[in-house]
């Protein structure tokens, strides 16, 4: 075990920082885990990991993700957000991949599933929009968006802290959880390039339900 997997022991199982389990002791020896073969729990909500829970207005436009995890191949039916301050537009959600390098400035989002807008309008709450989609294993990045430039930005549950695997970078060991694009007002493109400098910002606490 590398020692920056950051791990620890939690009722005597061991886990990494994104929270994937690693082994167990049975009978007072250490057993390993392969994280190929744990699968998601059915019904179970995973999203990307980050040291504190708290909220944020983001800034219309602009896309916000967070990175999940994804042991094995398997399906998720379900992307949710909570908001604690309605607003006068709606948020879109969609699901990433990441190719390309992140310290020379030449990362771009690619697509997955662009799973449309929740009118955040409502009153404050969790609400999900309904999908079905297959992931690989992998990591696989979480991202929401608020549109249109309304007068009033709803005020998301968010994370912030520095989770296993982010490039060090300017401002990322303090707030490494997730990255941004700018200027995204329309329907998801098929790829968003990233810079370097969008790393380690304040992420959206977006979650997705295993199926």
């Amino acid at each position: 075990m590398r020692r920056d997997d950051f791990s620890h022991r939690v009722c005597g199982f061991r886990r990494n920082s994104r929270g994937v389990p690693l082994g167990f002791r049975s009978g007072g020896a250490w057993r390993e885990l392969d994280p190929a073969a744990w699968t998601p729990v059915p019904g179970g909500y995973y999203g990307g990991s980050g040291a504190a829970i708290s909220t944020q207005t983001p800034t219309s436009g602009t896309l916000r993700l967070s990175r999940m995890t994804v042991p094995k191949t398997s399906s998720r039916d379900r992307l949710g957000i909570e908001w604690t301050v309605a607003g006068a537009a709606g948020a879109l959600l969609g699901l990433f991949t990441l190719s390309g390098s992140l310290t020379a400035g030449t990362a771009v989002l690619n697509l997955i599933l662009d799973a449309g807008t929740i009118d955040a309008t409502q009153a404050s709450g969790c609400y999900e929009k309904v999908i079905n989609q297959s992931l690989g294993r992998g990591d696989i990045w979480l991202g929401l968006v608020t549109q249109g430039a309304p007068a009033t930005v709803p005020t998301y549950r968010s994370m912030s802290g520095m989770p296993e695997g982010v490039p060090l970078g300017a401002g990322n060991q303090v707030s490494g959880t997730g990255t941004t694009v700018s200027g995204v007002t329309g329907a998801f493109a098929s790829a968003h390039a990233v810079a370097s400098s969008a790393f380690g910002a304040t992420a959206m606490h977006v979650l997705a339900r295993a199926a």
